[in-house]
């Protein structure tokens, strides 16, 4: 049996930014994680979700909702950067992207420092966990993938004509979405699928799991996008991406050490 827990933390808490100005911090909202052991990988997927491992997690907590450009904003702005290209202030709860795994990590930095607290990219266990809560399923709260647009923007019905292979439903976006504009998975974290890919910290390898995260020139993303067909997004899916490229259909999220 998988048990889990959350607290529900405000995004916006009282702790003034280090340039001294009056705004507040806009801090993620975070679901709490119990230690557990798992199944990482998949049998039934792709050559690099294999061999299927066991794996123990100590308790951590992850972001509710992926990085949204009203956060990143904040981190630009207290230390003289510019807010990526395809982001707009105009949106400040939509995802960030166009950065690059460095940009993240300089944002989690950041976070680090404001807060007194570690925060840094998941690693591809804790994301996996964070998405299929321990249970061997293919979608989060093991839906069917025509019933994926209740839970994830993906490439699907709603989609531009042109769009290759898309899934049997209708998500109601074209492009990028806010975030939690969709339904969460069973511990109400939210856009595991779709939306955007996200960062890891793991560097990408072709073969599944019996590794930590070190220095690489690729780096593993998860979960799909907008443009991303529902075989695509599941649970166990990796994909590599160069750690210099910025995308627009790439993000992150953040864990927060206990």
């Amino acid at each position: 049996m998988f048990y889990f827990s959350f607290f529900p933390f405000f995004s916006f808490a009282v702790v003034s930014v280090a340039n001294g100005q009056d705004n507040q911090l806009n801090v993620p909202e975070t679901v709490y994680l119990l230690a557990h052991e798992f199944e990482y990988g998949s049998t039934d997927g792709d050559t690099d979700e294999q061999p299927v491992v066991r794996v123990q997690l100590d308790s951590f907590y992850i972001s509710r909702f992926e990085t949204t450009v009203a956060q990143y904003a904040q981190f630009v702005e207290d230390t003289d950067r510019s807010l990526p290209a395809e982001n707009s202030i105009e949106q400040p709860n939509f995802p960030i992207v166009n950065v690059t795994i460095e940009d993240a990590r300089n944002y989690a930095r950041w976070l680090s420092r404001q807060t007194g607290e570690k925060w840094r990219l998941p690693t591809e266990y804790e994301w996996e966990m964070a998405a299929g809560l321990g249970v061997h399923k293919a979608y989060v709260n093991d839906v069917e993938p025509t019933e994926l647009c209740t839970y994830a923007n993906i490439a699907d019905e709603s989609a531009v004509e042109d769009m290759p292979n898309i899934t049997s439903c209708s998500d109601g976006s074209q492009g990028v979405a806010e975030v939690g504009s969709y339904a969460p998975n069973n511990a109400s974290i939210y856009d595991l699928h779709g939306n955007v890919w996200e960062w890891t910290s793991n560097c990408y390898r072709e073969t599944n799991g019996g590794y930590k995260p070190f220095s690489c020139d690729a780096y593993t993303v998860r979960g799909g996008s907008f443009m991303t067909p529902a075989i695509h997004v599941r649970v166990t899916n990796r994909e590599q991406l160069e750690k210099n490229n910025r995308l627009a259909q790439v993000g992150f999220r953040l864990v927060k050490e206990r």
